[in-house]
């Protein structure tokens, strides 16, 4: 059974990022999967609320992004990329003034920090990026390569997992892909709608 608030959330969610059904169940899918990557690493309690939270919603500054840019098919110019880049600071915004959602704004601001410090919109590295917002980085990357975006052609689970191992250290904090990578085939069922087989969770 659902939760009346969590109910409500994917409302907002909805809402916010307007009717393109590809984008939802990404969310949906995300808030999934990052639990279930949050429980290898230990994230519980309150941590791992705001992490649900901010997978579902991590996008939802994209509504802010003039839809034109959105909708473009083909490739984006500097500028309009730079327009792009905004969105992790509006969604913080957004969510951040809503009283039940500050506690998530930083994982929202920072899900495309990268761990060798070049991503944006800080330019935070290391462990000065919010753990949620680590774990939150690799499940995004995963589940967009196997769904494929723009000109970029959809990858298996398995090529899209050797990308992620690829960036360990540089994108993704490498603690965090260990823990991606021993809970892989139970995490894949999951993001495909299935549950892990019985008895078994991401842990070896």
């Amino acid at each position: 059974m659902v939760e009346p608030y969590d109910a409500s959330l994917t409302a907002f969610s909805v809402l916010m990022q307007g009717q393109d059904d590809a984008t939802i169940r990404h969310c949906l899918r995300l808030r999934e999967v990052c639990g279930a990557l949050a429980a290898e690493l230990g994230i519980e309690g309150r941590a791992l609320r705001d992490l649900e939270h901010a997978a579902l919603l991590h996008d939802v500054g994209m509504f802010r992004i003039p839809p034109a840019i959105r909708a473009k098919p083909g490739p984006l110019t500097d500028e309009e990329w730079e327009e792009v880049h905004r969105h992790p600071d509006l969604g913080a915004e957004l969510v951040g003034g809503i009283t039940t959602l500050e506690s998530c704004a930083d994982i929202v601001r920072s899900h495309h920090e990268w761990w060798d410090g070049s991503g944006y919109p800080r330019g935070l590295s290391g462990e000065g990026i919010p753990l949620g917002a680590r774990v939150l980085a690799v499940i995004d990357a995963f589940d967009t390569m196997c769904e494929g975006e723009r000109e970029k052609p959809k990858r298996g689970p398995d090529e899209a997992r050797e990308e992620i191992h690829r960036c360990a250290g540089t994108q993704f904090d490498p603690r965090v892909v260990e823990a991606f990578d021993r809970g892989f085939d139970a995490l894949v069922r999951l993001r495909e709608g299935g549950e892990p087989a019985s008895g078994t969770s991401p842990s070896p």
